[in-house]
């Protein structure tokens, strides 16, 4: 402590206010005072210290670990209020002896951050949201009496109202003790002070790249493209404001992939692109090793998604070799029939799983229908690849033999009907209906019409218990079988209704959620069937706001069922399909996107509006539309210069439009020369 006090007089209080009156430090921050701080010892043994300054000496904070075993500890602020999007600076002083994190790493419970500044920031609504920085750094363990002046850079959050601000003797790791940004361990002793914040000004959210006439959708829109600026403001893609430290990609990071390939942003592809070769299975087993095994399906498809923006040839025929043995380790855990199991049964834990429920004892193991859905899909998805590329680095032999396997499970997966639903997991005794089963098996085409009626059918005489929030997990009891995850639930529902022709129950159900999304100003982990997604109401759990998977899920529905983009290729004809099925009541509407490699503009200009007999337009779906084409209006798509070397075309299939240049729907788009076609 005398060495603190010995060095104070470089900082005096009269300084560092002046210093914050020029730069703008916001007036709620703490400057030198760090009255109401309080000390807490989160994981370990340790003690800390409030100095108070005299006359011109600013406020410091001591403290240290009392044994070997090291502690997670820091000082923590009262809740103060902020301003949102806007990007702070503080700036401190520190001094430590012998600050060493515990052996092992972040792993093992070491910390990540040792004397250093972290925030926690909360909604509008007092729920916790993001934790800012995602981990930390270390500060130099010794500094010889000296006073080491430190800054750090803050983005807060659009979705924040306040903020907590943490001074830390040691934090973050990898173990929820109590949780991954409080616990990270360390031994030795520091101090902090000279604290101060500036404002640095806005840092505004990039626009949405999609525009509808719906001002709650296009609200709801904003806030999911938001959503995704608030999920990688740490360098990372991230699960949610509750998972700062979460890379799950099953489902999370997935339908977190799926929306930010759908808009107009190749800095957000990069950054999760380098998210996506973190995730690699094993080289040599193809094992996926980082997170749950639906992992296995799921890192094949992302690279998928990453070739349909990038068009980086080279990138897929790296990467084909890693996701073809992927498939094969999935293939060598397949029964006679097909069906494969990743998790025996007896050995599935919650937070595993054996799709993507970790929660509930038939879905974390054995041979789960969810699980075997996608993998038909990314099947599929792998035979048109190897098609496409037969000539060069593709294997059409292997095309055959995806396709095949493919079309096998398909068949396979008819034996889990059960008269009105599907049997979850053969290696349990049927309990009962899973939404996400059902909207999936129609999405996916598994169900056949038949079957897909009868599911409707079974919904839609319950409207307000199975899609009060689009859509339930469950019709029996589990421990969230009255909650909403709308990626997973909601907006597989949307999607399948827009391309089985129920467009009018479909945009119902988008604008619904849009106004639930709206009401709260953000996008939470959980909604119950009120629409409530704050903690209190029981549905989200430690997710909070800012969730990815919603809010990357709620760009795809729009994208895919509004716009009808649908990015797969079909391995010979065209690289991507366009059925626009914009409702009549929005009027115009945008798209922004790039497809391999190429900016590519969707419009859609509606018709005039329809007369009825009486004389009243009408300007909505019929209640029973069936055809996924009756908007009628006129597309127009615009392919921009390659940002990669290729300039060539790019054939893409449009549905539900006639035109003469394009008799069979299939046309070649040529960069600066737009395609118009009635519809």
């Amino acid at each position: 402590l005398s060495l603190w006090t010995m060095a104070v007089a470089l900082s005096t209080a009269a300084l560092v206010l002046a210093v914050a009156r020029a730069s703008g430090t916001p007036a709620d921050l703490p400057g030198c005072s760090l009255e109401g701080f309080t000390f807490a010892a989160n994981d370990g043994h340790g003690v800390g210290t409030l100095i108070k300054g005299a006359a011109s000496v600013c406020d410091a904070v001591h403290m240290a670990s009392s044994d070997s075993d090291g502690v997670a500890a820091a000082f923590a602020s009262p809740k103060i209020p902020v301003t949102p999007a806007r990007r702070l600076t503080a700036t401190f002083d520190v001094t430590t002896t012998d600050l060493i994190p515990i052996k092992g790493g972040p792993g093992a419970g070491a910390a990540a951050l040792t004397g250093g500044v972290y925030l926690h920031f909360f909604d509008k609504d007092g729920d916790s949201g993001a934790w800012n920085p995602q981990y930390g750094t270390l500060a130099p363990s010794n500094t010889h009496g000296l006073l080491v002046r430190t800054t750090a850079s803050f983005i807060v959050p659009t979705t924040a109202a306040s903020v907590q601000i943490y001074l830390a003797f040691a934090a973050h790791s990898d173990l929820y003790r109590p949780n991954r940004m409080l616990s990270g361990r360390a031994t030795g002793e520091v101090v902090i002070g000279n604290l101060s914040f500036t404002d640095e000004g806005p840092v505004d959210p990039p626009p949405s790249t999609i525009t509808v006439g719906n001002v709650v959708v296009q609200a709801a829109l904003e806030q999911a493209f938001a959503c995704l600026h608030n999920s990688q403001a740490s360098g990372n893609f991230t699960v949610g404001a509750g998972y700062t430290i979460s890379g799950n990609i099953s489902p999370d990071l997935t339908f977190g992939l799926h929306g930010i390939r759908r808009t107009g942003y190749p800095n957000y592809l990069a950054t999760i692109l380098k998210q996506w070769a973190w995730h690699a299975p094993d080289p040599a087993t193809g094992k996926y090793t980082a997170g749950r095994v639906m992992g296995q399906i799921y890192w094949p498809l992302g690279v998928v998604e990453i070739f349909s923006f990038t068009g980086n040839v080279s990138y897929l025929e790296e990467m084909l070799p890693l996701a073809d043995l992927s498939l094969a380790y999935v293939n060598g855990h397949a029964d006679a029939q097909g069906l494969v199991t990743l998790v025996p049964v007896g050995q599935g834990r919650v937070g595993g799983g054996g799709d993507w429920v970790d929660w509930y004892k038939t879905r974390l193991q054995g041979r789960t229908f969810q699980f075997h859905m996608w993998y038909v899909r990314t099947l599929e998805v792998y035979a048109s690849l190897h098609t496409e590329f037969a000539s060069t680095f593709g294997n059409s032999t292997l095309a055959q033999i995806y396709a095949q396997r493919a079309a096998g499970l398909r068949v396979t997966l008819q034996s889990l009907w059960r008269e009105d639903h599907w049997l979850t997991n053969p290696d349990y005794p049927d309990e009962g209906e899973w939404l996400d089963d059902s909207v999936w098996s129609v999405y996916h085409g598994i169900a056949s019409t038949e079957q897909a009626a009868v599911l409707w059918a079974k919904i839609d005489k319950k409207v307000s218990f199975f899609e009060g929030v689009p859509t339930r997990w469950g019709a029996f009891p589990t421990p969230h079988w009255a909650c909403s995850w709308f990626g997973r639930l909601g907006g597989g529902d949307i999607m399948a209704r827009f391309r089985t022709g129920q467009m009018a129950k479909g945009q119902s159900l988008l604008e619904s959620f849009s106004d639930t999304v709206v009401a709260h100003g953000n996008i939470y982990e959980g909604y119950d069937m009120h629409g409530c997604g704050l903690q209190k109401c029981g549905c989200t759990t430690a997710g909070y706001g800012d969730y990815l998977e919603h809010c990357g899920g709620l760009i795809w529905t729009v994208t895919e069922a509004v716009f009808g983009l649908d990015t797969r290729s079909n391995g010979s004809t065209w690289a991507a399909s366009v059925t626009p099925r914009v409702p009549p009541a929005w009027g115009a509407a945008s798209l922004r996107t790039v497809l391999r490699g190429h900016p590519l503009n969707i419009s859609w200009a509606p018709a005039a509006a329809a007369t009825s007999p009486n004389g009243a337009q009408s300007m909505a779906w019929a209640a029973d539309d069936r055809s996924p084409t009756t908007p009628r209006g006129t597309l127009i798509l615009m392919l921009g210069v390659s940002v990669a070397a290729n300039n060539g075309s790019v054939a893409v299939k449009v549905v539900g439009c006639g035109t003469p240049k394009a008799p069979s729907g299939v046309v070649s788009l040529t960069p600066g020369q737009p395609f118009t076609a009635l519809c």
